[in-house]
């Protein structure tokens, strides 16, 4: 994995720098970050330099805060860090606060022209993201990173070994949890331990992997040697993939049997209507057609397979398909974080519950 600087101003992004070092972590990479120095911006110039410059990839949150200016610098530290990983010719993923976003004026500088003219460089020279929340910020970097390491590395395992993987977590989650609410033999924090948490790390896999795959389609459909028809290998591939999420039907459907529990009912919810897919996914499902357990890539290839039938010229026909992938991945992630939203209210309730 990847060794990735995570650059931000310290007080005023706590929270979101906090959460991007969570979900990168999860993703298995190793982060350096100021937390590493000092809880303080004013931290050690020269190592946080040669840490960008050994680092793989550069992540910088910008908010409204330009941050310390360290003694005989002209520009803040946050501003040197990008311009190191610049110099050094690092990727270079970018994340903005929206200037629609409700920010807290004591966490904003009082004259505003140095963040506003870096900001306005980052816009104009860069590729930016921008975020609003601390969720939407974390599903984001989540996002960009994978593709930026799809796009820098070759995949070394078979789409059957990848899709097996993908089965076996999302199979262990769900008969775990059965298991867990059939018995009702352990104690709160036994059932915490023993399911929940290692039902979000297996849940944060799965979803990983489904924008790791999604990644390669949008990559097929952009190979312009490749003609948009009914023949076209990204069909294929979604058919193959699809193939063997066939035998969690079964277990998804007695899922659902748990779904009023008063204790686990919410957040089983949630993940199968993450595995059901969106009103938009199923809107492009053929009229009819019973819900697959993976409603991503039935939408995939039921859109696709109508974009590619379609008369429309092939810029044309290209533009609608990534455009349907994207959406499909946007729906993920909302899904996506519905689902840790409640895994929070869930250990909210078992803790305050043990506690009680």
């Amino acid at each position: 994995m990847a060794k990735i600087y995570l650059s931000s101003t310290y007080k005023d992004l706590a929270e979101a720098r906090a959460a991007v070092y969570r979900v990168l972590r999860k993703m298995g990479h190793d982060v350096v970050a100021m937390e590493d120095y000092v809880s303080s911006d004013q931290r050690p110039l020269d190592q946080c330099l040669a840490d960008v410059a050994a680092s793989d990839l550069y992540i910088g949150l910008f908010a409204w805060s330009y941050g310390y200016i360290p003694p005989q610098q002209e520009r803040s530290i946050t501003e040197l860090e990008f311009r190191q990983a610049e110099r050094c010719r690092k990727p270079c993923l970018l994340f903005l606060l929206h200037e629609d976003a409700p920010w807290s004026r004591k966490l904003m500088d009082r004259d505003l022209e140095r963040i506003e003219a870096l900001r306005t460089e980052l816009c104009r020279d860069r590729v930016v993201s921008f975020f609003r929340t601390t969720d939407e910020l974390a599903a984001a970097v989540s996002v960009a990173v994978a593709r930026q390491q799809s796009e820098g590395t070759q995949g070394t395992s078979s789409a059957r070994g990848e899709s097996d993987a993908l089965v076996e977590l999302v199979g262990r989650m769900v008969g775990e949890c059965i298991r867990l609410v059939e018995q009702r033999q352990h104690s709160d924090q036994r059932l915490y331990e023993d399911f929940v948490g290692p039902a979000l790390d297996d849940f944060e896999k799965v979803h990983q992997n489904y924008l790791e795959c999604f990644q390669r389609y949008r990559g097929l459909v952009e190979d312009a040697t490749l003609p948009l028809d009914g023949g076209h290998p990204v069909l294929k591939k979604i058919g193959e993939d699809m193939l063997f999420w066939a035998q969690l039907r079964l277990k998804l459907d007695a899922l659902q049997d748990f779904r009023k529990d008063p204790l686990f009912g919410s957040f089983i919810t949630r993940i199968v209507e993450y595995t059901r897919g969106s009103e938009f996914m199923r809107k492009v499902l053929l009229d009819g057609a019973r819900p697959l357990p993976n409603a991503a890539r039935g939408c995939a290839l039921v859109g696709l397979g109508a974009i590619f039938a379609g008369e429309q010229p092939t810029a044309a026909k290209r533009t609608e398909a990534l455009n349907l992938l994207d959406r499909v991945v946007g729906d993920l992630q909302v899904a996506y974080g519905q689902v840790l939203r409640e895994h929070m209210a869930l250990k909210k309730r078992l803790l305050d519950h043990r506690e009680g």
